[in-house]
């Protein structure tokens, strides 16, 4: 497997700040909740005089995290004036410091602020969907039956393939694997295409099974977003929908798109 179509707008939302900037403030979000609970560091902004950069309104004041210094950066390149710079903190130091926010009413967090729109939250709370996220890190599999899922892994290509085009037009939700670079991984049995899973469990299982010594990150990309920078690819990319390592499918761009634009019809 290659990395290929780094220039495709799917890229990995830690290594890709262009794209996950382009999503909702919720995805963001989510997507921050996703790599803390992991154990990533927290990225906030420290001004010419060392202070952390904050945003005041509504008579609170909201600290401006990030989960990586990528993202940081590029919001402090939107006032350069103030001369910014990213700073990290461990995730036990954020959490000391969130629980000594939560016992003082006027601090909210504004989580991956951007010059679109931000998520704020308070600190306990924040906590609290944190610790949730954490007990979610148990591998899927092991929530949901495991009967169910080895049927669907199981399955012949054209059966995975039904899968995932009601499974996203349910949930308006594509997942993919990037790398280190955040690149995509893209190219099946020789054929240059773009990989796309229905499920978080099903990627995760791929990346587990396939991709064990590739350092590489499984993200989720909204359907509405997928299907825009789908239609901006050259007709020749061809998609793998649902692989799994063997006996997998490749499927040109326009049917793909026109099976997901059917399933849609029918939400």
């Amino acid at each position: 497997m290659k990395h290929i179509f780094s220039n495709f707008g799917f890229q990995a939302g830690k290594l890709s700040e262009d794209t996950m900037e382009q999503q909702s403030a919720e995805t963001r979000y989510d997507y921050t909740l996703q790599m803390l609970s992991r154990g990533n560091s927290v990225w906030c902004l420290l001004d010419a005089e060392r202070e952390t950069v904050t945003l005041d309104f509504q008579d609170c004041v909201h600290v401006c995290i990030w989960p990586s210094k990528e993202a940081a950066q590029k919001y402090a390149e939107l006032t350069p004036e103030q001369k910014s710079i990213p700073y990290e903190i461990t995730i036990e130091e954020f959490r000391k410091t969130t629980r000594e926010l939560a016992s003082d009413p006027q601090y909210r967090y504004a989580v991956y602020p951007t010059n679109q729109d931000l998520w704020i939250i308070e600190p306990e709370t924040l906590l609290s969907e944190l610790e949730d996220t954490e007990r979610q890190l148990v591998p899927e599999q092991q929530r949901r039956s495991d009967k169910h899922l080895e049927h669907v892994w199981a399955a012949a290509p054209e059966k995975r393939y039904e899968n995932f085009v009601h499974t996203a037009a349910d949930s308006e939700v594509v997942w993919m694997i990037g790398d280190a670079q955040g690149e995509l991984l893209c190219e099946i049995a020789s054929c240059q295409c773009v990989c796309i899973w229905p499920e978080k469990a099903f990627a995760e299982r791929y990346q587990t099974e396939n991709l064990r010594d590739v350092p590489c990150t499984v993200f989720p990309v909204e359907l509405e977003r997928f299907l825009d920078q789908a239609y901006a690819l050259p007709e020749e990319i061809s998609f793998s929908v649902f692989p799994t390592g063997t006996n997998d499918q490749i499927t040109n761009r326009n049917t793909l798109l026109c099976d997901l634009q059917e399933e849609l019809e029918n939400y």
